[in-house]
């Protein structure tokens, strides 16, 4: 079993603590989904209560037939429990546990607590867990297993042998999937198990997933690099990142736009598309350091790879798949124009870069209003509210506040509006224009123009009656 791990420095871990015999109480893994940290927590089970364990050629392994070994795999030992941090998170569930702790195991050498998902315990159950961990019964061991290490305590952390598990490489994938058809009979031709490879993201589980796939529809037959291609859009999927990559380097909202719509119906994965567009970017950004001619610049790369992040971790919530993506073409789009209404390109880095997006204009907002601060105080109370603009610049300042304001509390919304602009204001009405129908509707629901309408009154004093056009 371990020999059969995929990860190599996990593997080479393991081998070391079992073959020496130095076996921690408490393990941690941590890393990505699907690169096998609960199926190691359950090898390790197996190790532990093994009851004819094969030592060879420096190694050990589980016997994988006494009754221990089989009972853990069909997932029947009592002496093993698997428990999912998600709906167990609470202190009366840990209270529970440690009671259970006390007792000696029923039928194995050691009682061990699988945890998955560690990270989703409250803060108080962590609290009732520590003393446990701390001071364990000989007869016990902890496996936890998460995502998001940063959210266990380090109180918990400093008590557990902590092994972090890497993104697959595609050499280690490769050698996981040949296993899995060989042992399911399979047929498939090297060229398809890599482009496999290179959809599971690092991840076995999600490789494991793919192939499975492609083999229920080749129906017996051999499982080929054009198949892989037809079910996972992947030659248009290569075409569609470049047209992107080339949308960003001339700043088309359209285009990008357009691009991203095309993926979407086409039924591409937009995660999996998304992952696919940063590992080219970053391909990208490796010859750009290098010295060599790309058609983005280092410091856009950065800046566009910063955005794509974003939206990655924003796809996940996202009501629309596509909004988190169409929004890092529009704010980037949006950059080079604050830059031109600036006069001045400026290499900069990306945390000032975003910074100056952020504040563009709104001094011009914040000067009128410090000159409001020095009138009588007299004069002051005559009039509450700001002086509306008057002219190009400060309707553009205006929309830029607006944005600044909004992007905090309503991202979404922020990311709506740079791709609008006013066309006017008066006492009773202000006018957006937006240049998408796209936007147009999202900004005419009835959340957003409530958002707006509560922001626009802060900004102004007013209760101006929104009205949003699409651009002709």
């Amino acid at each position: 079993m371990i020999a059969e791990l995929d990860n190599t420095k996990l593997r080479e871990v393991l081998y070391s603590l079992f073959v020496k015999q130095d076996i921690p109480h408490a393990f941690l893994f941590t890393g990505p989904k699907g690169l096998g940290k609960t199926s190691t927590a359950r090898i390790i089970s197996k190790l532990i209560n093994c009851e004819q364990p094969v030592k060879q050629n420096g190694t050990i392994e589980p016997c994988n037939v006494c009754i221990s070994c089989v009972s853990i795999t069909k997932g029947t030992h009592v002496d093993v429990l698997e428990i999912d941090g998600a709906s167990n998170r609470g202190i009366d569930e840990i209270r529970d546990l440690r009671e259970k702790v006390r007792f000696a195991p029923s039928q194995a050498k050691k009682k061990v607590y699988i945890i998955d998902e560690v990270h989703m315990l409250t803060t108080e159950a962590f609290n009732a867990l520590l003393k446990t961990i701390e001071e364990p019964p000989d007869h016990v061991m902890f496996l936890f297993a998460t995502t998001e290490p940063q959210k266990v305590p380090a109180t918990i952390l400093s008590r557990c042998f902590h092994i972090s598990l890497a993104p697959a490489t595609q050499e280690e994938l490769l050698r996981a999937f040949k296993r899995v058809a060989n042992g399911e009979s399979l047929s498939v031709d090297e060229d398809a198990l890599i482009e496999i490879a290179k959809l599971a993201e690092g991840g076995f589980r999600d490789g494991t997933k793919i192939l499975e796939e492609v083999a229920l529809l080749a129906k017996e037959k051999k499982i080929s690099k054009a198949l892989i291609d037809q079910v996972y859009h992947v030659s248009a999927m290569s075409s569609s990142i470049d047209e992107l990559i080339a949308a960003f380097a001339d700043r088309d909202v359209k285009k990008g736009l357009t691009v991203i719509q095309k993926v979407s119906e086409t039924g591409i994965d937009l995660k999996v598309f998304l992952t696919q567009l940063i590992q080219k970017l970053h391909g990208l950004l490796l010859t750009s350091i290098e010295g060599k001619k790309t058609a983005i610049t280092t410091q856009d790369i950065q800046m566009i790879l910063s955005l794509l992040t974003q939206a990655y971790q924003e796809m996940r919530f996202a009501v629309l798949p596509q909004l988190p993506l169409e929004m890092a073409v529009i704010i980037w789009a949006g950059g080079k124009q604050t830059l031109e209404v600036r006069g001045q390109e400026k290499k900069t880095t990306i945390e000032k870069l975003i910074k100056e997006q952020k504040n563009l204009k709104v001094q011009a907002i914040l000067g009128k209003e410090e000159k409001k601060a020095s009138i009588s105080e007299s004069d002051d109370k005559k009039t509450q509210q700001t002086e509306l603009p008057k002219n190009v610049d400060e309707l553009k300042s205006l929309m830029e506040n607006i944005i600044y304001r909004v992007q905090s509390t309503h991202p979404s919304v922020a990311g709506l509006l740079r791709g609008c602009t006013i066309l006017s204001v008066d006492d009773d009405a202000i006018v957006f224009q937006a240049g998408f129908k796209f936007h147009k509707e999202k900004l005419d629901d009835s959340k957003n123009r409530d958002i707006l309408s509560v922001l626009i009154k802060e900004i102004t004093g007013k209760n101006l009656k929104i009205t949003i056009v699409l651009k002709s």
